[in-house]
């Protein structure tokens, strides 16, 4: 039936644009994890820093 043909080819459609954005979604997930670490790196840099500023006043 021509109607079922068009339901599978949605479904099939539907199931390869759900993995696309599922394996987007883990790479976009994965780049703010590391964003997220460099951030802590540079808090820890800044910090030194500031101490190093503080003990040359």
């Amino acid at each position: 039936n021509e109607d079922d043909d068009g339901v599978w080819n949605e479904v099939t459609k539907l199931r390869r644009d759900n993995a696309r954005l599922i394996n987007e979604n883990l790479s976009l997930n994965e780049k703010l994890d590391l964003q997220e670490v460099e951030i802590n790196e540079q808090t820890i840099v800044i910090n030194e820093l500031r101490n190093e500023i503080q003990l040359l006043n």
